[in-house]
């Protein structure tokens, strides 16, 4: 480790005391679950108590809390803030529209409080939902609490930084109650390059003196304490000898869950011997351990394949196909059995807009540089073909690989294969949905005469009102006939689900259980949530990719 050189020159401030900080930040509920953003406690019905510790606060020193809150209510409502029993003030909300399903969900806001008649070491903070019907819910995202504390080290270990003495040209000279000669000082501002300094020890005192023209992050510890220290165990949790880093380009790289690998092999050898692609076989635990320290991250899989592409040329073994074995869900967060997240998944920033919030495998294949960032994915095309098998267990991958296989048979090279069908919803005024399908048959028939094609559109079809609401009766028994007799592409757009397509269930989660023949057409959806695959609970696509007599391959 580094360490500093001791300044020669004279401080320009002498620092005694730091700002410190607390959070509190609980990840417990995603409102429409997708996207990254999650939510803490429930607070509807009672508020929400936590209590801050700062040994040697600095008592005329000012406290500041902001609090971040989420508000599901069609009237503007506020959160009551106090601390130590003292009001702090309000959180005003805005509204929302409660029967809007496809609206905001809630409206978030904050706000940053100071107080200057603090004095204690500890600060209890209480937020209180102000409700005024029972449809109003509300919830905390996060607390943080900044105050000023005295240098001194009260255990073992002292984490400071200190804004006051920031400024071009500055350097500032701390002095640290209760150290002695034993104490080390680091500066750890940048992790990866941790300095030491040498601090000198007067008594009680330790100092050292530092540039302060931009905020550093410092520790100070007594170096004969006694600290945590990993311990191994014989057997568990081994990680054997592994470099991925000196992996050459495949053409084909498939990234599986370890549970999947046999069968992530059997398709792998497939596509060698059928397709003589080079292909690559990996798993997501090597990739974390090489690519995000052992820790499940999405980043880590999209570092990995990037380094592949970037050491692709022209050659025939150019990075061209990846495919994820394993299926995924919008929960990154939080551990749970129930949780099918084989293989992380992409999520948009917003958690509140369920137009505007989406999981996207795109993330993967935007390798170039300065791509993939949060703003944008729908501005670069990919660079790579991705698709995922979103299996979760090894039953249901046993079965994706087997109807993979046989779908490449000559058996099942039929006249089935040439049928295309594009279904239209209706959607009020503007028949958008129809005109397009229309047009996207008029384009294949027009351009491949070879193909049989067959437009279903909806307000060509006669509605039924059925106690359950409206239906299209002819329009689910045309599917269905289509679907026995084999089709190659089966084309939709409209609105959609989770559960069925169109505003009047042509096709639902239940139908597609029932379907049972051996001609796979591949989807392709331009809809809601249909397609959705990150869903904890089953999905329509998922369910037809996953049955052991398959109906359709998921596009």
């Amino acid at each position: 480790m580094e360490t500093v050189p001791v300044l020669a020159q004279g401080a320009s401030h002498t620092v005694t005391s730091f700002d410190d900080y607390a959070f509190q930040e609980n990840n417990i509920f995603n409102m429409i679950e997708s996207g990254r953003q999650w939510f803490g406690n429930d607070i509807t019905s009672s508020p929400f108590d936590t209590t801050f510790y700062f040994p040697n606060r600095v008592p005329s020193s000012p406290v500041k809390v902001k609090v971040n809150a989420l508000s599901r209510s069609a009237s503007t409502l506020t959160f009551s803030v106090k601390a130590n029993n003292a009001s702090l003030g309000a959180i005003e909300t805005g509204s929302v529209r409660l029967n809007d399903h496809i609206g905001l969900y809630g409206k978030q806001s904050s706000a940053i409080f100071t107080s200057n008649k603090i004095a204690d070491e500890k600060i209890n903070i209480s937020v209180k939902y102000n409700r005024t019907s029972t449809n109003d819910l509300g919830w905390l995202d996060y607390i943080d609490v900044n105050c000023r504390r005295n240098l001194s080290i009260n255990n073992t270990i002292l984490f400071f930084r200190n804004m006051e003495s920031v400024g071009p040209g500055n350097v500032s000279e701390f002095i640290i109650e209760n150290g002695n000669v034993q104490t080390l000082v680091w500066d750890i501002t940048d992790v990866n390059t941790v300095k030491g300094f040498s601090p000198v020890s007067n008594g009680t005192t330790v100092s050292f003196k530092a540039p302060s023209d931009e905020l550093r992050e410092y520790v100070a510890f007594d170096k004969n304490a006694q600290f945590l220290t990993p311990m191994y165990e014989k057997g568990k949790n081994r990680v054997e000898n592994q470099n991925l880093h000196a992996q050459e380009p495949h053409k084909f790289v498939i990234v599986s869950n370890p549970f999947f690998i046999q069968q992530a092999e059997k398709l792998a050898q497939f596509h060698r011997e059928k397709d003589n692609f080079s292909v690559l076989v990996t798993t997501t635990d090597k990739i974390y351990n090489e690519f995000s320290s052992g820790i499940r991250d999405v980043s880590a899989i999209r570092d990995f394949i990037r380094m592949l592409y970037l050491r692709s040329d022209e050659s025939e073994n150019a990075l061209k196909y990846l495919l994820l074995f394993g299926d995924g869900s919008y929960n990154n967060i939080l551990e749970d059995i129930y949780n099918p997240n084989f293989i992380p998944t992409y999520q948009s920033e917003n958690s509140l807009a369920p137009t505007g919030s989406y999981v996207t495998d795109d993330f993967f294949g935007l390798l170039d540089e300065n791509e993939g960032g949060s703003q944008e994915m729908g501005i670069y095309l990919l660079d790579i073909g991705i698709g995922r098998l979103p299996v979760k267990d090894t039953a249901e991958a046993t079965a994706m690989v087997n109807k993979i296989l046989r779908y490449n048979t000559p058996q099942s090279m039929l006249d089935w294969r040439n049928a295309l069908l594009f279904l239209g919803d209706d959607d009020g005024n503007y028949n958008v949905f129809m005109e397009k399908s229309s047009e996207l048959g008029d384009l294949v028939m027009n351009n491949y005469p070879q193909y049989n094609v067959k437009k279903v559109l909806l307000d060509a079809y006669k509605i039924t009102t059925t106690s359950s609401g409206n239906r299209y009766p002819d329009v689910s028994k045309t599917l269905f006939d289509n679907f026995k007799k084999g089709l190659l592409i089966f084309n939709y757009i409209g609105h959609g689900g989770e559960k069925a397509i169109t505003a009047e269930f042509v096709l639902t989660k239940e139908d597609l259980k029932g379907l049972k023949n051996k001609f796979y057409p591949l989807f392709i959806t331009a809809t809601c949530e249909f397609s959705r695959f990150d869903w904890i609970a089953r999905d329509e696509k998922e369910i037809t990719s996953r049955k052991p007599q398959p109906v359709k391959k998921p596009f």
